[in-house]
């Protein structure tokens, strides 16, 4: 099986005027960037790559090129730290022994976006950030260990350097052109060296990825309540769809970091996945997927009758679950005991001795979210099922996990906020609406033309309960991303075939309150963790992310578009069959 995912932000760059407002000048970028790209420079993500082949039409790469501002660069094979935009991966190892990231006023309180009306109550903070050493890393976790203002800087410094210069700017210097300002002003530093330009840019066609970061921990939420519902009716009936536990604590279970994979590998060729150039699938031009074993185990004999035992094979059950995860940022929350109570009961503030952490608050978890990546938690159905009792996955989920390798942040999602599956507000009394994913099945098949649902009756009202304080979240909401996933049958005879379209607004648990729960125990989070949203569904039936769903557990048939996908039928996947998951969020202009 194999695997292709990215999450994106898609807005078009806007053209100049001859009297620009400032969402206009703030879009102008001297980098040609193409309306569909999927790293426009209102995106700026971060991420690990590699150049261990350049593109030998541009000769802008010679062997002598391995000196910096005075600084011995990295070998091009040599994994680091980057960004992305328009068709290029930037090297930030480059710009930071250049001196471009240096200077950095790091203020507490800043914005979160690049441009606002009002601004905070600021102060500039003491930090730990050193830029060559940070971002000359085989992994963004040095990065990440920053705090929230740090993070913020060097992305608007990316955003002043990737600005056009116009007339309609003033030139400041590179230090002002940080988060204390609410339009960014060009740094033309960048724009105006074509010799570090040659160094720092490789065409996306060139570049090896990396895990973004080196994973401590991962665990993975079920936090659709769409997805819970459908799961809960398919194995224990309508009426226990949902746990009594489920509405007041978003539901996890720790996961394995080994298992966790990017989901490419290059951008240009994949390890085995032939385009029919009769390179066997070794050259360039090959589809850019990653490879995924199917799994043994142990697999029940009789459905019916558990008392007969098992039996040892390969899972004939094979899926693929729609997520979105998020990396841990910010400091680790230790316990430093240095309260009175703390002091009354004998306890010192000796951070040698404190075992655990500390419960982190709404306010804190949002501040600890480092950024989102997109999610394939590949599951095997079947050996799930015998092994889930009583104390959930293990084995059938543990075999291989994929993620998108461009980390989108924060910043560059929060334009895009909007209201999750409760609504504004968890708890209390709500109409059902008519169309629920509370059915037993669907009626029709996915193809060409998709289902809009099963009608279960009149809506009626329901009564949440209101979450207890800490996961109480005023500011409760989403991101308004599309998720969508596409099967490919044999990986390259035919075209793929859209099989899922959903949202991350699905989501009735968010990123945030999954964290503070995480951590109420006095959990340490680390940066470098991996945190999963569980599979996202929505109410209709186009919506669902997963086969077992869109098969209402191989009760019906997904039909392949005859023209992409040869008109092939599907219930769990098969072998050669590809999984390619695309996000993105589209600008307010369209």
């Amino acid at each position: 099986h194999h695997h292709r995912g990215y999450l994106c932000e898609r807005k078009p760059i806007t053209t100049m005027s001859t009297t620009p407002d400032a969402a206009a000048i703030k879009k102008q970028s001297w980098i040609d960037i193409p309306p569909e790209s999927d790293f426009s420079i209102d995106n700026i993500p971060f991420g690990v790559c590699a150049f261990p082949k350049y593109d030998g039409n541009d000769n802008t790469h010679g062997n002598d090129d391995t000196t910096c501002g005075g600084m011995l660069l990295l070998p091009p094979s040599a994994p680091r730290c980057c960004t992305a935009i328009g068709k290029y991966a930037v090297d930030l190892h480059v710009l930071a022994n250049a001196g471009l990231l240096d200077d950095l006023k790091i203020i507490s309180g800043a914005p979160t976006t690049a441009a606002t009306t009002t601004t905070t109550t600021t102060a500039e903070v003491t930090h730990n950030f050193h830029p060559r050493i940070a971002f000359s890393q085989s992994s963004l976790n040095n990065f990440m260990s920053c705090e929230k203002p740090v993070w913020i800087a060097v992305r608007n410094r990316l955003i002043s350097l990737f600005l056009q210069e116009t007339i309609h700017h003033d030139h400041h210097s590179s230090a002002d052109n940080n988060n204390d300002n609410n339009i960014l002003s060009p740094d033309p530093r960048l724009q105006n060296n074509t010799s570090l330009q040659q160094k720092s840019f490789h065409p996306l066609a060139s570049v090896l990825y990396h895990l973004p970061a080196k994973i401590g921990d991962y665990t993975d939420f079920y936090s659709s309540r769409e997805h819970a519902t459908n799961v809960g009716i398919m194995f224990r009936g309508k009426e226990n769809a949902l746990q009594p536990n489920w509405l007041h604590m978003p539901i996890g279970y720790h996961g394995r970091s080994s298992s966790v994979y990017p989901s490419v590998a290059t951008a240009t060729t994949s390890y085995g996945v032939d385009n029919g150039d009769g390179d066997g699938g070794k050259g360039g031009g090959d589809e850019n997927m990653s490879f995924v074993r199917r799994p043994c185990g142990q697999l029940q004999i009789d459905p019916t009758d558990p008392k007969k035992g098992s039996t040892y094979g390969p899972s004939k059950l094979m899926d693929f679950e729609l997520e979105v995860a998020f990396f841990v940022g910010g400091p680790t929350n230790h316990d430093d005991f240095d309260n009175d109570d703390d002091v009354n009961n004998g306890r010192k503030g000796n951070s040698h001795n404190n075992i655990g952490g500390k419960p982190l608050t709404l306010p804190q978890a949002s501040d600890r979210i480092f950024g989102y990546v997109l999610m394939n938690d590949w599951s095997a159905r079947d050996i799930q099922k015998w092994e889930y009792v009583p104390l959930g996955p293990f084995t059938a989920k543990n075999f291989a996990t994929t993620i998108s390798t461009w980390v989108v942040t924060p910043m560059a999602l929060e334009p895009f906020r909007c209201e999750g599956s409760a609504g504004r507000e968890q708890g209390g009394k709500k109409m059902m609406n008519a169309r629920s994913s509370g059915n037993e099945g669907c009626d029709v098949v996915v193809g060409t033309e998709l289902s809009d649902g099963v009608d279960v009756g009149g809506g009626g009202m329901r009564d949440d309960p209101v979450p207890l304080e800490y996961l109480r979240d005023p500011n409760y909401g989403s991101y308004d991303v599309s998720l969508t996933v596409s099967l490919q049958p044999n990986s390259s005879k035919f075209k793929p075939t859209q099989i899922c379209q959903s949202n991350l607004k699905h989501m009735y648990w968010s990123s945030v309150q999954q964290l503070v729960h995480h951590s109420v125990t006095g959990c340490p989070m680390n940066a470098g963790d991996l945190l999963a949203s569980g599979t996202i569904s929505g109410k209709e039936r186009r919506n669902f992310g997963s086969m077992l769903e869109l098969s209402w557990k191989g009760t019906r048939e997904i039909v392949l578009d005859g023209d992409g996908g040869g008109g092939e039928v599907r219930k769990f996947l098969k072998d050669g069959d590809a999984v390619i998951m695309e996000g993105w969020c589209d600008g307010k202009e369209g």
